[in-house]
């Protein structure tokens, strides 16, 4: 599946990021610019009992000055073109967009937590609390990814639907394999290079 990713990937027009895999939930990918140029950003909604806001973090990992609030909880549209927000700037292709959604009780309340898109220890859990899907959009000849959160500490219900939205031009790769999976890779293939040279040594 990676490698039709990839090479689904590298047939489309603007596509400057390799390695996506179309149309599968990725857990705490990163969230790359797919060509050089403008990203907008749809609010799809908060299933959540939390006040939830979400910033692009244009800093350091962490709430600054320089990050930019996009949507809340209670964000309300007159009509769906004005659900979408076109972020700030014109971005590089291949750069993170890193989104941080912040969870308080109610809309004035005290912050309880901050979770981040992209790698795991980000969080205060050390869990992933953002799962995303790319797809390739004919019409348009867009990359389109659709990004959910888990708002609850410790991973909650892992439904990923307590604050949603969508991405243009942007992509969700898989994100670097865990170590020990690499070396049972490595074992994995290893015990096949041996076994194949016993065969040949008994012939």
């Amino acid at each position: 599946m990676l490698a039709f990713g990839i090479l689904l990937a590298s047939s489309m027009p603007q596509a400057a990021v390799a390695g996506v895999v179309l149309n599968e939930p990725i857990l705490g990918g990163s969230l790359l610019v797919a060509s050089d140029g403008a990203v907008t950003a749809e609010f799809l909604g908060s299933d959540a009992g939390y006040f939830n806001t979400l910033y692009l973090d244009l800093g350091e990992i962490g709430p600054d000055e320089f990050d930019v609030w996009v949507f809340d909880k209670s964000s309300r549209f007159t009509s769906l073109d004005k659900r979408k927000v076109a972020l700030p700037g014109e971005f590089a292709a291949g750069s993170e967009l890193v989104f941080r959604l912040d969870v308080r009780e109610k809309k004035h309340g005290s912050l309880l937590h901050s979770y981040y898109t992209g790698d795991k220890s980000r969080n205060p859990d050390g869990l992933a609390h953002a799962e995303a899907i790319t797809a390739f959009d004919e019409l348009t000849q867009q990359f389109i990814t659709t990004v959910g959160f888990e708002d609850l500490f410790g991973g909650g219900d892992n439904d990923f639907n307590d604050f949603s939205f969508q991405l243009t031009n942007v992509v969700d790769p898989p994100g670097v394999p865990e170590p020990p999976i690499l070396l049972l890779l490595s074992a994995g293939l290893g015990g096949i290079v041996y076994l194949r040279n016993r065969r040949f040594k008994k012939a």
